[in-house]
């Protein structure tokens, strides 16, 4: 038994959401959060969550309950696509690839860092996954998801024109070209920009990070508003199916018989760097580094200066890149102990 419930939709899109409602009929939920822009909005255009990943903080993915992979991929093992879908984590074969070698990398890293302790121990085992299993269904779900992604790029033109032609309007963090890195504000925008509908080009959208790349700079997190786009594309391109059912307050029960396919949870909305044991390690890594030069006296007076040597601790150490807003949520512990003075510099 399915049972459908109101949506509490989400007040913005982002242009990947617009494709995926265009060609699966997914719709987001609110979900409202705090940041140093003021008044809570939602967490599409959470500016810290912007500007820590370089694009929209929500991702969107391929994976279905199995009752609309039945009705969308007829002749698809539903059970089959998320074993496959699961092992390899929804990567493609040249992701699979990649993350191998990154791992192998990092773990020689991360060896002479981390205590040997069961968290150290379940963290390296993470990267000591069976790759081959893992390319394989990898392999086998880029085959599968070929049909897909040819309804997810034909939506996407449907987006894309609607925007370049003014139909719809986006707004985004802008970051220029030509950046002043001394200038806190010129590098780090805290408020969104309405962009031209000249500035859209095809080539310029980069669908996976929700990014309009332009001459003159980068649109951050492009969003749309709900109301407006939904005005324009009030329903998807799918067949509809007829539900008959009984309504209860605001839940929704279908008829006997009707979608009596059993469902798999579907993540809807993932955020981009969600915490893992990998990051928790990392963080605690920092953070110890940090403790000990504040209680030796060897910590810079300036916040600025601070998270620029975690940064580059990070990198030379683990060899993979820290935002500053990361590394300052990292280390708040050790920068509300600072002189008041200075942590203001």
């Amino acid at each position: 038994m399915r049972y459908l419930e109101y949506l509490d939709l989400a007040p913005c899109l982002t242009i990947n959401e617009c494709a995926d409602w265009l060609a699966f009929g997914r719709l987001p939920r609110a979900e409202f959060t705090e940041d140093r822009s003021g008044p809570a909005r939602d967490y599409r255009q959470n500016i810290n969550a912007i500007l820590d990943h370089q694009s929209s903080p929500f991702e969107i993915d391929l994976y279905f309950n199995v009752s609309t992979l039945a009705r969308i991929m007829p002749g698809v093992d539903p059970l089959e696509y998320h074993r496959n879908y699961e092992i390899c984590e929804g990567q493609s074969p040249d992701q699979v690839r990649e993350s191998r070698a990154q791992r192998a990398e990092q773990l020689k890293r991360l060896e002479g860092i981390l205590p040997k302790n069961e968290a150290t121990h379940e963290f390296q085992q993470t990267f000591r996954l069976d790759d081959e299993v893992d390319l394989a269904a990898a392999i086998w779900l880029e085959r599968a998801q070929a049909p897909l992604k040819r309804m997810l790029e034909r939506a996407q033109t449907d987006v894309f024109q609607a925007l370049a032609d003014a139909r719809v309007t986006g707004i985004g963090l802008f970051m220029p070209l030509n950046l002043n890195e001394d200038d806190e504000e010129d590098r780090y925008p805290d408020e969104f920009t309405l962009i031209p509908s000249q500035d859209w080009t095809f080539t310029g959208i980069d669908w996976d990070s929700g990014n309009l790349k332009t001459l003159e700079g980068t649109y951050l997190g492009v969003t749309v508003d709900s109301g407006d786009f939904l005005r324009q594309h009030p329903v998807p391109r799918l067949t509809p199916e007829k539900v008959v059912g009984n309504l209860y307050g605001e839940t929704f029960i279908p008829l006997e018989g009707v979608f009596d396919l059993e469902a798999a949870p579907t993540p809807r909305g993932p955020r981009r760097g969600a915490p893992t044991s990998g990051e928790n390690l990392l963080r605690d890594a920092l953070l110890r580094e940090f403790e000990v030069r504040f209680s030796t006296g060897k910590l810079p007076e300036k916040t600025e200066a601070i998270l620029f040597e975690a940064q580059a601790w990070v990198e030379q150490r683990l060899g993979v890149p820290l935002a500053r807003t990361t590394a300052q949520r990292y280390l708040e512990p050790v920068l509300k102990r600072l002189p008041r003075k200075a942590a203001q510099k």
